[in-house]
């Protein structure tokens, strides 16, 4: 069985359990193509992974996400399906690191032009997410019948933690969802994560903005949201982070906002 081989055998049993399922199956599609790929399980070194990891390229944690795949292929194949094989990630390489945290936003002019490149649900998911925080998959999760439109809030049953949480819609996001022609029940969207992505790479592309990622509107949702005056557990019940270390990574004030803050007469 060749890693390729085994990689498909884990996105048709493992990869559908995760949450994060269909970010895996993208970077899996990507790891298949490199040339470890090609490589016997049995025949992997710990040289053959640090090569695969120069042809993924990218961050360090981009890379790190990239070994964690191969690192938990090898763990399922030695416990679950009890191949002779040996781990050759675990303990036997130094992991990328996570790298410095982003503290990329969104500058005015880059939005403006996000809006005029995007049109129609991509145009809209992307209103959404900036005005939620939420996380692209919780965005992809909404369902008609867990929205109140009359109370601008949204039933988020399938977060990253696995907890059920209650979202806040602005005035603009409920614009953006009556935009889709509004429904009773059923599935809110109907473009897919790939074509999603395919169009969000077009449109940063053509704005400019190549080292913009679309996790960056959580970064963008939540500093905003604190710009506009809420405190910290209301921005907590929106945006879902768990500590207030975590929801502090997502957040980077503008020194403009702050400075308005700091001159305004009481």
């Amino acid at each position: 069985m060749t890693v390729g081989d085994a990689l498909d055998k884990y996105l048709l049993e493992i990869t559908p359990q995760k949450k994060g399922a269909n970010a895996e199956e993208w970077r899996i599609g990507k790891a298949k193509r490199t040339s470890l790929a090609k490589k016997p399980m049995h025949g992997v070194t710990p040289d053959d992974v640090l090569n695969y990891l120069q042809e993924i390229g990218g961050s360090e944690n981009n890379k790190r996400k990239y070994a964690s795949i191969i690192s938990h292929l090898y763990r399922v194949a030695i416990r679950q399906w009890r191949m002779p094989v040996s781990n050759p990630v675990t303990g036997q390489i130094d992991l990328p690191s996570n790298g410095k945290p982003r503290e990329r936003r969104l500058q005015k002019r880059e939005y403006a032009a996000l809006m005029k490149c995007l049109t129609g649900e991509a145009q809209a998911f992307v209103i959404i997410a900036t005005e939620t925080a939420m996380r692209r998959s919780e965005v992809f999760g909404l369902k008609w019948e867990n929205i109140d439109k009359k109370k601008g809030t949204g039933l988020l049953k399938d977060t990253k933690n696995g907890e059920t949480r209650t979202t806040i819609f602005s005035d603009a996001a409920l614009e953006a969802l009556e935009s889709l022609s509004w429904k009773t029940e059923g599935e809110v969207w109907t473009i897919t994560e790939s074509q999603l992505r395919r169009l969000w790479e077009e449109a940063r592309k053509d704005i400019g903005a190549d080292d913009l990622h679309f996790h960056d509107l959580r970064h963008e949702g939540t500093s905003r949201l604190f710009e506009k005056g809420l405190n910290v557990f209301e921005v907590q019940s929106i945006t879902g982070h768990k500590t207030l270390s975590e929801l502090r990574k997502y957040t980077h004030l503008t020194p403009s906002t702050i400075r308005a803050k700091l001159n305004k007469k009481p």
